[in-house]
């Protein structure tokens, strides 16, 4: 009686989860491919904005470069001092005069439907207190969306040497 009572309990169980599991493997393969896609769009879309947000810096736009940061937005640069928010940022962008820059292998992850990490190289001529020096740096920058808009919420430099 038990094997039988068993054996259906079983049945009734593969009746009931077969269809689940059937729809969760075409659900899965179904999101592979938006995914995929949503990964290309994703690195062009903060690829952009990574590149705006160095423009505005280099042209000393405060007003485009806030309208990149999130409000919480800090910043690390391989100046050494301590963190920079927004104002000390632009602070910094008017007491520094980039005169040329380049971005490359930029790798955008997501992190969740709202958060994405940017990592690249930066190589930069820059001007400060009278000294024009050329830097290389590692730059991290962890980007949430607000109001549906991508926004750096922390940047982070460090020099390579």
């Amino acid at each position: 009686m038990r094997t039988v009572t068993s054996l259906c309990l079983i049945a009734l169980l593969a009746a009931v989860c077969a269809p689940t599991m059937v729809a969760q493997q075409s659900a899965s393969k179904s999101e592979a491919k938006p995914a995929k896609a949503q990964g290309a769009g994703l690195q062009a879309t903060l690829e952009k904005l990574e590149k705006q947000g160095w423009e505005a810096f280099k042209n000393k736009d405060a007003k485009a470069y806030s309208a990149l940061c999130a409000p919480e937005y800090t910043a690390i640069f391989a100046d050494g001092k301590p963190p920079h928010d927004l104002n000390s940022a632009l602070d910094a962008m008017k007491q520094i005069t980039m005169n040329s820059y380049n971005l490359s292998d930029l790798k955008a992850t997501a992190l969740g439907p709202k958060t994405a990490l940017v990592t690249y190289t930066a190589t930069t001529n820059l001007t400060s207190e009278g000294k024009t020096q050329d830097y290389q740096l590692a730059v991290t920058d962890v980007l949430v969306k607000h109001g549906g808009q991508w926004k750096s919420l922390r940047y982070h430099e460090s020099e390579i040497k």
